[in-house]
């Protein structure tokens, strides 16, 4: 018994640890004196892909916030795409040129697009409540 226990403590550890969103820190280079960093702040936690100068830096994962360090000064194409976890899919996608400065960080502050679903549930209430109301009138007409 006391093995099965450890084996679902264990077990809701790894799925809880494995589905938290996090800031992730990446090298694209190693450390040179003409050299940056690039901060990617999603304003919702997404599951997104980047890439930085047509090389993947991160590919599928939860992110709260995306630094790249030792990016080299100077122009730098990003591209940026993630997802978030709606009941009807919303998210972002985007292609910039950044320009870093020597020792510096600079931060993209991307705004995520949420498909809002009020229009949604409006229209499955407004079908029930139509629903209910044919359904009554020609239950009526029985009796």
């Amino acid at each position: 018994m006391k093995k099965l226990n450890s084996l679902i403590t264990l077990f809701v550890i790894i799925v809880l640890l494995t589905s938290c969103a996090k800031d992730i820190v990446i090298n694209y280079a190693s450390p040179t004196p003409n050299s940056g960093h690039i901060c990617i702040k999603p304003s919702e936690k997404v599951k997104a892909s980047c890439s930085l100068n047509d090389s993947l830096m991160v590919e599928g994962r939860k992110i709260k916030s995306i630094t790249i360090k030792n990016v080299p000064s100077g122009i730098n194409s990003i591209q940026f795409s993630g997802k978030t976890k709606n009941i009807i899919e919303g998210g972002v996608s985007f292609k910039s040129s950044v320009t870093v400065i020597n020792g510096r960080t600079n931060t993209q502050l991307v705004t995520v697009q949420t498909k809002k679903t009020g229009f949604l549930f409006t229209m499955v209430g407004t079908g029930i409540i139509s629903l209910v109301c044919i359904s009554s009138l020609y239950l009526l007409e029985f009796f």
